[in-house]
């Protein structure tokens, strides 16, 4: 067990001075949670979950008189062993001074020009790729990098099959050799592909990869929700607790096993669950309310009405199960319900605009213009800059008839997201404003065909 402490302190110790050193400086460090450990003799492997870029990272560890030392990071998507790719050319240089022999100056690997280009340019990627599998056509990683470049070539704005099934090709044959990395970006190509037989290839493959790295939780959750979707719903859920059971500091882990369970009408099941997320996250992450909004952005009314009922108290603490009511029942034309929700929003969290530019929005649908202006008004003294505010107040003054202040409030608006101009010309509220050299001024010009 002290082993064991000492070496999970290692994995963090040396991890956090990689991340701290190689971080972009315009931007946080991401953070890492480790979602197995193992120890063989004096070796080690940590299997990490790297947020913001969602990246599988293996740490291995050797232990010499008593101390972990890192002595590999690897990127597992693209197979980069960071250290041996960055050390090995150096190390090749100083074998060959000691032999006597000349040859050029350390620089980088073939793997890492091919991984340097395809984050710049993917046909440079596949050019350099394919002169260097000429000299080694059975180089795993080299393959991989020129079937991801491929990807990104034939997924731009006009979609280019052949080198999209020439990527899946290559994918395939290194799935078929046992490849984990290719397994898992064939398998994450095929999830998301718009073909309802790319969809279905990529359930079982899921499995295949598993079987390979079966601590990977963003599979995990995506299995689950494939089997979902299937309505395979035992080994749903299963797939949701072993992702929850590996990672349970990732919030979404916990949504996806509480929705399923609410939709299977197994809610006294929950509430363990809720605890539980609560104990963990704190006041950092509502779980609850999530779950609810989830629910309601797909529509599920009933279900969600009944899993709110079921919480009465939390019902009363929740801003997030607050706003997600608030819609639903907006949605549904039921708006004096979605007043009192929004209500109770405003109340709970007294610094947040939205509550109050969710009260405009149903005072609007209710033609009740001056308190629409009113709760507008409120949401910028809060947040001056919230565009959405700024909109909701133009639509309730130009009912009103104060075209100036109208304006100039939508103006403001535009200014703050000028995606809001998108949809000026069909906004009902804003007839009045539509003849104004001002007005026509911020719609946005017609698309070329």
């Amino acid at each position: 067990m002290a082993n064991a402490s000492r070496c999970r302190l290692r994995i963090a110790t040396s991890y956090n001075e990689i991340r701290t050193g190689y971080a972009d400086s315009n931007s946080s460090p991401s953070q890492i949670r480790l979602l197995h450990l193992e120890e063989k003799g004096d070796e080690a492997e940590a299997i990490c979950l790297q947020s913001g870029s969602d990246s599988l990272i293996k740490l291995r560890l050797w232990r010499r008189n008593d101390i972990w030392y890192l002595v590999e990071i690897l990127q597992a998507d693209t197979d980069l062993h960071l250290v041996s790719e960055l050390l090995q050319p150096t190390i090749a240089t100083i074998e060959k001074t000691r032999r006597g022999e000349k040859g050029p100056a350390a620089g980088r690997s073939d793997f890492l020009r091919v991984l340097f280009f395809r984050h710049n340019n993917s046909a440079k990627t596949v050019e350099v790729a394919n002169d260097l599998l000429k000299v080694k056509p059975a180089d795993k990683g080299l393959r991989l990098l020129k079937a991801l470049a491929l990807i990104n070539l034939g997924s731009g704005d006009e979609t280019d099959v052949e080198k999209i099934e020439e990527a899946k090709k290559i994918l395939r044959e290194l799935s078929n050799e046992g490849f984990a990395p290719a397994l898992y970006n064939l398998v994450d190509y095929l999830s998301g592909a718009e073909e309802e037989k790319d969809q279905e290839e990529a359930l079982p493959l899921y499995e295949r990869y598993l079987s390979l790295e079966p601590y990977d939780v963003r599979a995990l959750a995506n299995l689950a929700r494939a089997y979902e979707t299937a309505e395979n719903f035992v080994k749903a859920e299963a797939a949701y607790r072993k992702a929850l059971e590996y990672d349970p500091g990732d919030s979404y882990n916990h949504l996806g096993l509480m929705v399923l369970l609410v939709r299977r009408d197994r809610i006294s099941e929950i509430k363990p669950l809720l605890v539980a997320a609560e104990k963990l996250f704190g006041g950092s992450e509502d779980v609850f309310g999530s779950a609810l909004d989830y629910l309601v952005l797909n529509k599920e009314y009933k279900l969600a009405e009944k899993f709110a009922a079921s919480e009465p108290l939390r019902m009363k603490s929740s801003v997030g199960a607050n706003l997600a009511m608030g819609r639903m029942y907006s949605a549904s034309k039921r708006y004096a319900e979605a007043l009192r929700f929004f209500n109770t929003a405003a109340q709970l969290d007294k610094k947040s605009a939205l509550p109050h530019v969710s009260l405009a929005t149903v005072y609007r649908l209710m033609s009740n213009w001056n308190a629409a202006l009113k709760s507008a008004q409120q949401a910028i003294n809060l947040d001056v800059e919230d565009s959405e505010a700024h909109y909701e107040r133009a639509c309730a003054l130009a009912r009103l008839g104060r075209i100036k202040e109208a304006m100039s409030a939508l103006e403001k608006a535009v200014e703050l997201d000028p995606e809001q101009a998108e949809w000026i010309v069909d906004e009902e509220d804003l007839k009045a404003l539509a003849s104004l050299p001002a007005f026509k001024k911020l719609i946005p010009p017609p698309e070329n065909p």
